[in-house]
């Protein structure tokens, strides 16, 4: 069955408006700063829409910019600068991080190394206090699926920002977990996903997917692409969702999930600020 994760994301944005409206703060509310550098469009898309739901919960935002021209270094004195900031309970950098002077990867590693692990509501470092809003988002899914991860043979497409965390979140959970990537030979990848009970799409391949599931296998497609005509495709194809018991819709699916995740990491957050006051 396809599945559209709308009325579930709807759901937690009520609940997060709920959690606001009983936090004891009147004009001096925690803000949340979102560091941007570049105008990468797809990373200017996702600040569109996360500023987007911010303002229909009531979660006040700033976003600061920087060319791709910046040093890294006046990156980070800016996110070190912001935890020493009591204003602000969050801080997220969004990503691909692009500067002068480094690559994006290293780009995005030296601004964690200076990230409050406090206000890390992305989950960057290693040290966070939050998991990563696309785990967190798997987790609220499997949850109103009712699945448990324990004993399921999960197969993740991609090591990846979104890969990485949720292999290790379903190794965490006591799934065993087959981890594929581009130079895993395609017969292979075909095989693990025979036998899988969860298929998590994370690579944003150029073309999906048409995998052999066991009709009670679920799939989470965190993937998304323009293909022909420019309609949008994530890593396995939908075709309605009739080989398995769920896929995620793209679009409509996991990209929810994922902002329905950052917004519970910083509804909470704004609670533990609340009772420092």
């Amino acid at each position: 069955m396809l599945y559209s994760c709308k009325p579930l994301f709807e759901r937690i944005k009520k609940e997060v408006v709920g959690k606001i409206d009983k936090l004891p703060f009147e004009g001096d509310a925690p803000r949340v700063a979102i560091i941007q550098c570049g105008e990468d469009e797809p990373s200017s898309r996702y600040v569109r829409n996360k500023l987007k739901d911010f303002e229909e919960v009531g979660i006040l935002a700033d976003v600061i910019r920087f060319p791709d021209t910046v040093e890294l270094l006046t990156v980070q004195k800016k996110v070190f600068e912001l935890g020493n900031d009591p204003r602000y309970c969050g801080v997220l950098v969004q990503r691909p991080v692009l500067v002068g002077d480094a690559s994006p990867r290293d780009a995005a590693e030296g601004v964690a190394e200076v990230m409050d692990p406090r206000q890390d509501i992305d989950g960057a470092m290693g040290i966070s206090d939050f998991l990563p809003p696309s785990v967190r988002g798997l987790s609220l899914l499997l949850k109103e699926w009712d699945i448990d991860p324990a004993g399921k043979h999960a197969v993740v497409i991609g090591r990846g920002d979104v890969g990485r965390p949720v292999a290790r979140y379903l190794l965490d959970m006591d799934a065993t977990v087959t981890v594929t990537h581009s130079k895993t030979p395609r017969s292979d990848l075909y095989a693990a996903l025979k036998t899988a009970d969860i298929v998590v799409g994370a690579a944003g391949l150029k073309s999906p997917l048409y995998p052999d599931l066991h009709s009670d296998a679920v799939v989470i497609d965190y993937g998304i692409r323009p293909g022909a005509g420019g309609k949008l495709h994530g890593d396995i194809a939908d075709a309605e969702g009739s080989y398995c018991k769920y896929k995620t819709a793209v679009p409509g699916g996991m990209g929810l999930m994922v902002r329905a995740g950052l917004l519970l990491n910083i509804v909470g957050n704004m609670e533990r600020w609340s009772s420092r006051k």
